[in-house]
């Protein structure tokens, strides 16, 4: 059977247009790639030309260095002789965070997000002195605010989880995972991740393995 070259024609440029395709991916050629990625970056400077419905119930605290040094300084707002009794680092006792989550549950809000990997537990800055005059961990403190105020959102990796004193008294975890393009910049986010959510008997195994 003889095929005629007008009904080859399609599947010709059909084999070349794969060929090429193939081609390009074998050498790593990301011209069309980056293209993409030039005009998306246009579009979204395009976008922020126009307003947009932004809500006004949010609210947002970021610690800085300037922030960091503001504590260092160890003195209140107008009062340099007034000392704040606090001489830590960027990694504050996780009492701090403890207090916080109270103070935003007395304020009524209604979630709390902390962007904060909270990976492992710290035993090496002594206790918190409740009103009752018994002793907590300051882990346990912050896990017991966050158990009362119910709304606390903590922030985890598929490398990182927070340890059971945490991530089962907050109301929820939320993935902070972030991959950015080839070119180092970040453009898009994935909607969820597939976590292991193990058995309690398996984690308790676990758990005295390791000890």
């Amino acid at each position: 059977m003889k095929f005629k070259p007008v009904k080859l024609a399609p599947a010709l440029i059909a084999i070349g247009v794969i060929a090429i395709f193939c081609l390009l991916r074998i050498l790593h050629l990301e011209l069309f790639e980056r293209m993409e990625k030039m005009t998306y970056d246009w579009r979204v400077r395009q976008a922020l030309r126009f307003s947009t419905a932004t809500a006004t119930n949010l609210a947002f605290v970021a610690i800085d260095d300037d922030s960091i040094a503001y504590v260092r300084t160890n003195h209140l707002p107008g009062s340099p002789d007034a000392e704040l009794g606090y001489r830590y680092g960027l990694y504050w006792p996780r009492e701090v965070y403890g207090r916080l989550v109270e103070e935003l549950a007395a304020q009524h809000a209604k979630v709390v997000g902390l962007d904060v990997i909270f990976g492992d537990l710290r035993q090496d800055l002594g206790f918190t002195q409740m009103a009752d005059g018994t002793r907590l961990d300051k882990d346990e403190f912050f896990g017991l605010q966050m158990h009362r105020a119910s709304n606390v959102v903590l922030a985890a990796t598929l490398d990182v989880m927070p340890p059971p004193v945490f991530a089962t008294n907050a109301s929820a975890l939320g993935d902070i995972n972030t991959e950015k393009d080839s070119d180092g910049i970040l453009r898009r986010a994935l909607a969820f991740h597939l976590y292991t959510n193990w058995n309690f008997a398996f984690q308790k195994l676990e758990a005295g393995r390791v000890r």
